[in-house]
């Protein structure tokens, strides 16, 4: 972006302020103020555990020994 402001026609008056008000919108945006507060935190999709002690409970937790012999 700079060598292109640098390398273009003089003629293009508001590359320079283009250039600028980009190059500071950026540093906005790397460096946020740390004076606003910070954005919400989402809370974790969560799951009902009695659906985990169904599962357990038709089928219960074995070995993988065990679940690979069964295939043969």
């Amino acid at each position: 972006m700079v060598a292109d402001a640098w390398l273009s026609a003089p003629t293009d008056v508001g590359l320079y302020t283009r250039l600028v008000t980009a190059v500071l919108e950026r540093r906005a945006y790397v460096q946020p103020d740390l004076d606003t507060e910070p954005e919400p935190v989402v809370a974790p999709a969560t799951q009902p555990d009695e659906v985990l002690d169904e599962l357990a409970q038709l089928n219960p937790p074995r070995s993988v020994g065990e679940s690979l012999s069964e295939r043969e």
